[in-house]
C-alpha cells in the first residue's frame, strides 16, 4: 500500500481543468507545494504542470503587466449568456473526508512511532504480539464485497507474487487506508499462514489464479488488470465473457492465451464481442490462513474506483519485530522533537502536549477546509460551464491569454533545459511544445495554445459576468482589502525571509527586532512584485477571492464523506 498523503480534494485531476483561476492564486498554490526537480523532468510526457496546477490554468509565470481586455469595464452580456436563476439551480456533490479526533490521535501516534527504539537487552521474538511500533513483514489480498457476499478483487491488490513481503510499521500512518495498520494489532504471525505460490503447472477448476488481463470492446470500453486474483469456476463467464473459463481451465501457468474473442454480456450498449489482447495466468496459490481486516479507503485515495469504499484485506504476516515507543509528554516534544513552548503559545491547553494536540487539530482542520473549498471550486466550475454559454471570445481577450500561455510555456522550457542539461539545438522549443501537449507530428502547438487561450478567456468572462449579474461585486473598500491581502500573501511567499526568521528567536528583544526586519523585507518584496507583475495581476485574484466564495453560496451543495451526516 502507498504512503499516506494529505487530505486533498477528491476532484479529478487531468491535463486540463474546466475552470479559470487567477494567475496569482495559482502561483500561491504552486508555492505552497514546490515542483520537485524530478517532476520537471516529466515535462517530456506533457504532465508536469498538469500534476501541479492543470494545463488549462498554466499561465502562472507571467513576467509583465497586463495590458489587454478589461473584463470589468466591458459589456460582457455581448459575449456571455447566463442568468442568476441558472446559478441558483446548480447542484453539486463534494466528496471530502472530515478529520476526526481519531485522526488527531493517529498523528500523535505516528510521531511516537518515528522515535521507536529497541533496548540492547530486548529479546527477539519473531512471533510476538503485534502492537503499535511493530515492524511486520506481510502479504495481502484486497477485495470488496457485494451485498450478496461476492468478492471483487482490486487490480494489483495482492503482493503474493513478489520475492519479499511488504514491510509495514504499525501506527506509522504509512498506509493511507483507514484501519489497515490498526487491524493487525493483537495477532501473532503464527495466527496466519502464507499461501504457497505455484508458478508452473496446469490450472484446474477451483484454483485461485492470478492473471494479467488486457482487452477492449468495439464501443471503446477496455479492461486492463495486473495480478488479478480469480477463482476458476464457470461463473467467470458472467464477468469476463462467455468462453473465458474454458480458455483458462486446463491451460498452463505462464502461457499467453491471446488473442481471444469472447461474448461479453456487459449491459446496455455493451453486449457483444470482447477482444482480449493479453491473458496470462501468472501463478496460483494453495492453502494459507489469513487474518481478515476491514478497511475504509479515504476519498482522496489515488485509485478513484476505491475512493470512499469499505473493503477487506486477507493478511498473511510472515514476521514481527517489536519496538518500544517513548511516552508522549512535554519533555519528549521539547527534547526529541524540538518543539519550543513559545512556538505553541497561541494554542489551547495547559501542557505542551495539550497545546501540540490543539496545533495538530487546527492543522488538520485547515487542510480539510482547503480541500473542501478546492473540491467545491472544481465541481462548481464544472457545472457553471454547463449553464453558461460563451457566445464569442473577443480577439483582445484571447490574445492576452495566448501571450501569457506562450510565456509560461517558454519559462517551463527554459527550466527543463536547465534541469535536463539539453541545449536548444538538441531539443528545440517547437519539439518540446509538441511533446508537452502530446501532439502528433504535423499538429501545431500554437493552435493548441490558441484553443486553451480561447477556453480560458471564455471562463474569465463567465466569472466576471456572473459576479455582476448576481450582485456580488466587491465595493471599493472590499476590493482594496482583498487586493492588499492577496499582495501580502504573495509577498510573504516570495520574500527572502520567512516566519522562521523571527519565530526561532528565543530572546524577546531579538525576536521583536527580527520580526521588524521580516516585515520590512516583506514590504520591499511587495514593491518589487508590483514593478514586475503590475496591479492587474493581483486585482484579478482579489476579484476572484471575493466573488467566487459568494457565487458558491448560491449553489446547493451536498457534502459526502467520513464525518459528514448522510
Amino acid at each position: 500500500m502507498g504512503k499516506k498523503k494529505k487530505n486533498n480534494a477528491s476532484a479529478k485531476k487531468g491535463a486540463m481543468q474546466n475552470k479559470w483561476v487567477p494567475a496569482a492564486k495559482q502561483e500561491q498554490k504552486r508555492k505552497r507545494k514546490p515542483m520537485p526537480k524530478a517532476l520537471q523532468r516529466l515535462i517530456l510526457l506533457g504532465v508536469a504542470l498538469a500534476l501541479v496546477i492543470g494545463a488549462a490554468v498554466a499561465a502562472i509565470l507571467i513576467v509583465q503587466k497586463h495590458a489587454g481586455f478589461n473584463y470589468m469595464e466591458a459589456n460582457l452580456s455581448r459575449f456571455v449568456k447566463l442568468s442568476p436563476e441558472a446559478l441558483e439551480d446548480i447542484k453539486i456533490t463534494v466528496r471530502v473526508d472530515k478529520p476526526t479526533e481519531e485522526d488527531v490521535e493517529q498523528n500523535l501516534l505516528a510521531l511516537l512511532v518515528q522515535h521507536k527504539y529497541r533496548p540492547d537487552d530486548m529479546v527477539d521474538d519473531p512471533d510476538a504480539v503485534i502492537e503499535n511500533g511493530s515492524e511486520v513483514e506481510l502479504y495481502y489480498i484486497g477485495y470488496t464485497l457485494s451485498a450478496d457476499g461476492k468478492k471483487t478483487y482490486f487490480n494489483g491488490g495482492s503482493n503474493l507474487s513478489v520475492a519479499r513481503p511488504d514491510t509495514l510499521v504499525i501506527g506509522s500512518g504509512q498506509s493511507p487506508v483507514y484501519n489497515y495498520e490498526k487491524g493487525l494489532i493483537g495477532i501473532r504471525p503464527s495466527d496466519t499462514e502464507v499461501p504457497t505460490v505455484i508458478k508452473e503447472g496446469m490450472l484446474a477448476e477451483g484454483d485461485v489464479v492470478y492473471v494479467n488481463l488486457k482487452g477492449f470492446h468495439p464501443n471503446g470500453s477496455a479492461i486492463e488488470q495486473y495480478g488479478m486474483p480469480i477463482v476458476l469456476t464457470p461463473a467467470l463467464d458472467a464477468v469476463y465473457g462467455e468462453g473465458f473459463y474454458d480458455l483458462l481451465v486446463n491451460s498452463e501457468i505462464g502461457e499467453n492465451l491471446t488473442p481471444k474473442t469472447v461474448v461479453l454480456q456487459g449491459g446496455e450498449g455493451n453486449d457483444g464481442d470482447f477482444v482480449y489482447t493479453n491473458i496470462v495466468p501468472l501463478y496460483k496459490t494453495l492453502g494459507g490462513k489469513a487474518h481478515n481486516v476491514q478497511v475504509y479507503f479515504p476519498l482522496d485515495y489515488p485509485e478513484t474506483s476505491l475512493q470512499g469504499k469499505t473493503a477487506y484485506f486477507d493478511m498473511y504476516v510472515k514476521s514481527n519485530t517489536a519496538f518500544l515507543l517513548p511516552e508522549l509528554n512535554d519533555a519528549f516534544l521539547t527534547n526529541k522533537v524540538g518543539i519550543l513552548p513559545e512556538k505553541l503559545s497561541d494554542y489551547e491547553g495547559e501542557s505542551l502536549v495539550e497545546k501540540y494536540k490543539s496545533y495538530v487539530r487546527k492543522t488538520l482542520e485547515d487542510e480539510y477546509l482547503q480541500a473542501l473549498f478546492t473540491a467545491s471550486e472544481e465541481s462548481f466550475w464544472t457545472e457553471l460551464a454547463e449553464v453558461a454559454k460563451v457566445k464569442r471570445v473577443p480577439a483582445a481577450a484571447m490574445q492576452e491569454v495566448y501571450e501569457e500561455y506562450m510565456m509560461s510555456l517558454d519559462s517551463t522550457y527554459q527550466e527543463y533545459l536547465q534541469s535536463s542539461g539539453y541545449t536548444e539545438d538538441v531539443y528545440p522549443f517547437k519539439t518540446f511544445a509538441r511533446d508537452y501537449f502530446r501532439l502528433e507530428n504535423g499538429q501545431s502547438y500554437k493552435k493548441k495554445v490558441r484553443e486553451l487561450a480561447r477556453q480560458t478567456a471564455g471562463e474569465k468572462m463567465i466569472f466576471f459576468y456572473a459576479i455582476k449579474v448576481c450582485g456580488v461585486m466587491p465595493s471599493e473598500s472590499e476590493l482594496k482589502a482583498e487586493y492588499e491581502k492577496s499582495l501580502l500573501e504573495y509577498a510573504k511567499m516570495n520574500s527572502l525571509l520567512d516566519e522562521s526568521y523571527y519565530e526561532n528567536e528565543t530572546d524577546p528583544e531579538k525576536r521583536k527586532e527580527a520580526y521588524k526586519t521580516y516585515l520590512e523585507e516583506v514590504e520591499k518584496t511587495k514593491v518589487e512584485l508590483l514593478k514586475i507583475r503590475g496591479e492587474e495581476y493581483f486585482l484579478e485574484s482579489a476579484y476572484y477571492n471575493y466573488g467566487f466564495e459568494r457565487l458558491l453560496k448560491l449553489a446547493k451543495i451536498t457534502y459526502v464523506g467520513k464525518g459528514h451526516e448522510e
